[in-house]
């Protein structure tokens, strides 16, 4: 299973590095021509520079992947409350002027929700969810975050008015490269870190929709012993 899951991985990997390279090549054949008119030397320069931007990106993320589906080894860990956590992601989604039409907000049920985690990866998941919820709300579109705990776990919720998911889409929401926008934009690795993410901390993450009436993403943490408000 493990070997599978390798060889799908590096699959996966070898695939989308292939698309940036094969940019890069086409421009540096362009350019050893000698034939290029300045104006397409300034086009074939900008075709180097995104690719390589897009590749570093790229590989960066998979290596974080990777650690993160190993389960974040040697990554120090401590006390993270998530009531706080989805309050500050919230504020600072809500003041991204790519969402200035969307209503970010953020509530508790709970005055602490605290898990035992790596503080930044946690944040790094919850603002990737926030983000991805608010970048298919449209305008004046409604983004809600709500964190409640019971003895065991700590749940947040993060719900969009969006379009949804289609029911043929949902099973796929955390695969590697898996988008369903017209045009590709990132790497396609953000929901499939978020798992990652979430199960190196003992917990699940599930997808759901009514179809073209939002989208609903909901983590589930093993809520930290002895430091929660009662």
């Amino acid at each position: 299973l493990f070997r599978s899951a390798t060889s799908a991985f590096m699959t996966d990997a070898v695939h989308e590095v292939k698309n940036p390279v094969a940019a890069i090549r086409a421009a540096s054949e362009s350019l050893e021509s000698g034939e290029a008119s300045p104006e397409r030397q300034r086009r074939v320069a900008r075709i180097v520079r995104e690719s390589a931007t897009r590749l570093d990106r790229l590989v960066t993320e998979l290596l974080e992947l990777s650690r993160a589906e190993a389960g974040m080894p040697g990554e120090e860990r401590g006390p993270v409350d998530l009531a706080a956590l989805a309050a500050a992601v919230a504020e600072g989604v809500s003041a991204d002027p790519r969402f200035s039409g969307v209503a970010v907000r953020a509530s508790a049920k709970v005055d602490r929700a605290v898990v035992d985690g790596v503080a930044s990866r946690l944040e790094a998941a919850l603002r990737e969810v926030v983000t991805n919820a608010a970048s298919f709300c449209g305008e004046r579109g409604a983004v809600e975050v709500t964190v409640d705990a019971d003895d065991a776990y700590v749940t947040v919720r993060v719900e969009d008015d969006g379009p949804g998911i289609e029911a043929s889409a949902l099973p796929h929401v955390f695969d590697r490269f898996f988008t369903t926008r017209a045009e590709q934009k990132g790497t396609g690795l953000g929901l499939a870190m978020v798992k990652a993410v979430i199960e190196a901390h003992g917990g699940r993450v599930e997808a759901s929709s009514d179809g073209g009436r939002g989208a609903r993403l909901t983590l589930r943490l093993p809520r930290a012993r002895g430091v929660n408000a009662p």
